[in-house]
C-alpha cells in the first residue's frame, strides 16, 4: 500500500496523535494514545458539552482549538491543580522559576507557586540562569540569547523555536546550535512559545484558532535585539521544528521584512501557511527537512476529515516556493544511504530552496550519529551561511 493509500486511511488517527509535533524532544516518544482512558473520558466530556467530533478530538489530544465550554475548561484545570499540588512545596522563588523555565507566563506561575496550583510540573527544568524577559502587549515573555564572544558588528541573528509542548531551555539542549553560532558569528535566540488554553506551550501558526500574537512578538523582539547588539536585519532568519518550523513558515510569508528567510524540520506549511501563499509579498531563502517515515507531520500531507487546514505533501510545498523564487535549475545531492538533498538553485534575488528526504526517519531531530546521518544545525546554517544580504549570495 503506498503512502498516500494509508495516510488518507488513518487522517482522523493523525490529527488526534500528531496535533502539531508533540514535544520539542525529537526522537522515539510516541504521540498521546487515543486508546488512554483519560482520553476517552475527555472526549466523551466535550462531544456532551456540544464540541464536534474533529475539534474535540484535537482538544483532548493536546491541540490548540477553541475551548469547547467553560465547565470543561474549569473541569480540567481542577483536575490538572489536583494533580499538581505536591510541586509547589518548593520555596516560591525556586518554584516560580522552575515554572518560566517549563513555559508557564508569568501570572500563571505566580498562580501556581504563591496560591492555587494551577499547572503541571511537566519535564525536569533545565538551567534558568540566562532567561531573559520581554513585555509584548502587555505580557512578559522569555527567551534565550545565545551569542560568541568577540561577535563582530552586523552579525546575522537566528531565532530558533522550539516545537509544541516544548520549552526553549531544553530544545537549546538538544539542538546543538552554540557551537555552531560560536564557529561561525552570529547570534541564536530561543523563544518561550506561550501556553494554550490548557497551558502547553506552543506557536499560534495560524493553524487551529488562537489569539496569541506570535508574529507580534517574534518581530518585536527581534527589532529589540537587532538595535541592543546591533545584528543585521538583512541577515535575521526564522527556524523551527515541528510547530515551530510551521512559524517559521509564517514568519517569513507574514513578516518578510522581518525574517528574510525559513528553516523548517519536520514541520510544513499548514493552515494558512499554506493557504494564503499567493497573498505573501515576496518569496524567501527556503530550508525544508523531512522523514520519509514521519507519521505526524507526514511527508504525503494530511487532510483533516472534519474540514479544518491540513497541509500538503512536502514535494508540493518545496515545488511551490521554487516556482516562486523563479529558480531554474535543481542539484541532487546523495549524502548517506538515507538522506537525499535537493537544491533548488539560479533562483531570483540570490534565493535558494533546499529539501532534505530522509529515508528510515520519523518525527526527530537530524544527528550525525542517527538516522539521517546529519546535523540538524549544521545543515541549517549551511543554508542561512549562504545569503550575505538581502539579494547577496555566498559564492
Amino acid at each position: 500500500m503506498n503512502r498516500n493509500a494509508v495516510f488518507t486511511c488513518c487522517a482522523l488517527f493523525l490529527l488526534v496523535t500528531a496535533t502539531f509535533g508533540c514535544s520539542d524532544a525529537p526522537g522515539p516518544t510516541p504521540a498521546p494514545d487515543v486508546a488512554d482512558a483519560e482520553f476517552f473520558a475527555c472526549y466523551e466530556t466535550c462531544v456532551v458539552k456540544g464540541g464536534s467530533d474533529a475539534d474535540c478530538r484535537t482538544f483532548c489530544a493536546g491541540g490548540t482549538v477553541e475551548p469547547p465550554t467553560k465547565d470543561l475548561a474549569e473541569a480540567e484545570g481542577a483536575a490538572k491543580a489536583k494533580d499538581g499540588a505536591e510541586a509547589k512545596d518548593a520555596d516560591p522563588e525556586e518554584c516560580y522559576t522552575s515554572c518560566i523555565a517549563k513555559g508557564g507566563d508569568d501570572s500563571t506561575c505566580r498562580g501556581y507557586c504563591d496560591e492555587k496550583p494551577v499547572v503541571d510540573g511537566g519535564k525536569a527544568a533545565p538551567d534558568t540562569s540566562e532567561i531573559r524577559t520581554f513585555e509584548h502587549d502587555g505580557v512578559t515573555r522569555h527567551y534565550l540569547y545565545h551569542a560568541p564572544p568577540n561577535l563582530p558588528a552586523n552579525a546575522p541573528l537566528l531565532f530558533f523555536l522550539h516545537g509544541h509542548g516544548g520549552n526553549a531551555g531544553e530544545t537549546r539542549a538538544w539542538v546543538g546550535l552554540d557551537p555552531v553560532a560560536d564557529a561561525n558569528g552570529f547570534a541564536v535566540v530561543y523563544p518561550q512559545g506561550s501556553g494554550n488554553y490548557e497551558g502547553t506551550p506552543y506557536w499560534n501558526a495560524h493553524t487551529f484558532p488562537g489569539v496569541t500574537d506570535d508574529i507580534g512578538f517574534l518581530s518585536a523582539l527581534v527589532r529589540s535585539l537587532q538595535g541592543e547588539h546591533g545584528l543585521d536585519p538583512e541577515r535575521t532568519y526564522a527556524a523551527g521544528f515541528s510547530n515551530g518550523g510551521m512559524m517559521s513558515y509564517l514568519l517569513a510569508m507574514e513578516a518578510p521584512d522581518v525574517f528574510r528567510g525559513a528553516a523548517s524540520v519536520v514541520g510544513a506549511a499548514w493552515g494558512s501557511a499554506w493557504e494564503k501563499r499567493e497573498s505573501a509579498s515576496s518569496a524567501f531563502p527556503l530550508l525544508q527537512i523531512s522523514g520519509l517515515d514521519d507519521t505526524v507531520v507526514p511527508i504525503d500531507g494530511i487532510v483533516d476529515p472534519g474540514g479544518g487546514p491540513g497541509a500538503p505533501a512536502h514535494d508540493e510545498i518545496v515545488a511551490y516556493w521554487s516556482e516562486r523564487n523563479g529558480c531554474s535549475a535543481t542539484e541532487t545531492d546523495t549524502l548517506n544511504e538515507n538522506t537525499v538533498r535537493l537544491r533548488h538553485v539560479g533562483c531570483a534575488d540570490g534565493n535558494e530552496v533546499w529539501y532534505y528526504r530522509i529515508d528510515n526517519f520519523g518525527h526527530e531531530w537530524p544527528t550525525v550519529d542517527g538516522g539521517a546521518g546529519f546535523s540538524g544545525a549544521e545543515a541549517i546554517w549551511e543554508f542561512f551561511g549562504r545569503f550575505q544580504g538581502a539579494s547577496s549570495p555566498a559564492a
